[in-house]
């Protein structure tokens, strides 16, 4: 069987929750790592919460999809890439593994519109320096 979240982090639920991301915390408690979405990882490194766990699940989904987010096109990249250096710097084969797998997925990938591409290959641009890549 596998522990939730809660269970692994031995966090109790918000009582009286009211507010959505309080009911969101309370949903995230529940879930297992499996359970996780795209949007509870994205929330999850903007909250600061469950870090480690976090960053792990980001790039499970980023080799499926570099280009996966919750609002925009390459959002988890753009999070999981914009934390502290010494929280990620043990992923630094994933994060080259995740550019290049962009790079070479660039011209295929249906993008909305020459904007949200060139925001992407922007993006990608600062990753690739942040990291010496």
């Amino acid at each position: 069987m596998c522990k939730t979240i809660g269970q692994l982090y031995n966090e109790r639920p918000i009582e009286n929750a009211q507010y959505p991301l309080q009911i969101w915390y309370n949903d995230l408690l529940d879930k297992t790592e499996n359970d996780l979405t795209v949007f509870d990882v994205v929330r999850m490194i903007r909250q600061r919460k469950f870090i480690k766990l976090a960053v792990e699940i980001a790039f499970r989904f980023l080799n499926e999809d570099p280009f996966c987010g919750d609002c925009y096109t390459g959002e988890l990249l753009e999070k999981v890439t914009g934390l502290e250096r010494k929280l990620i710097e043990s992923h630094r084969e994933d994060i080259i593994n995740v550019v290049s797998l962009c790079e070479s997925s660039l011209q295929s990938y249906e993008w909305t519109d020459d904007f949200e591409k060139d925001d992407f290959i922007c993006m990608l641009a600062e990753i690739k320096k942040r990291f010496d890549i």
